[in-house]
């Protein structure tokens, strides 16, 4: 099955919000998702080392500000963090990232986890696609 993938060049926050609006309205959106395919995003920056951040952080504030100012269309915005310890490459410590989870759990804002494991087929898709996407 033929599948579009849209990417972005490190674009800022503003452009970038322009191009998820695009997006919104060209495919009829309804919901975004966010991904980290780390666990830096989840930081508040006071960590020591605490990996590419402003990647993520620009992602989530462009999506953030899309959904609120098409707050009629989108009825669901999210943020999933997808690999704890892949970040050890950029020398984050996953202590940090467990504190990060522990403090979004008492604010209520942490839905939940799952294990995914390398023989798993769905995690060779994504890894897979991922590995496509950086092609680019």
């Amino acid at each position: 099955q033929d599948v579009t993938i849209y990417t972005f060049p490190r674009w800022g926050v503003a452009k970038l919000k322009d191009a998820y609006d695009l997006l919104i309205d060209k495919l009829k959106l309804d919901g975004i998702v966010v991904m980290d395919g780390g666990t830096d995003s989840l930081m508040d920056g006071t960590e020591f080392e605490c990996g590419t951040i402003c990647e993520d952080y620009t992602s989530m504030f462009a999506a953030y500000l899309s959904a609120k100012e098409k707050h009629k269309v989108i009825k669901q915005a999210m943020h999933c963090a997808l690999g704890l310890g892949v970040d050890r490459y950029h020398h984050t410590s996953d202590a940090s990232s467990w504190r990060a989870v522990a403090e979004l759990k008492l604010k209520g804002g942490f839905l939940g986890c799952i294990s995914l494991m390398d023989e798993m087929e769905c995690v060779q898709k994504y890894r897979a696609a991922s590995e496509f996407c950086y092609q680019f």
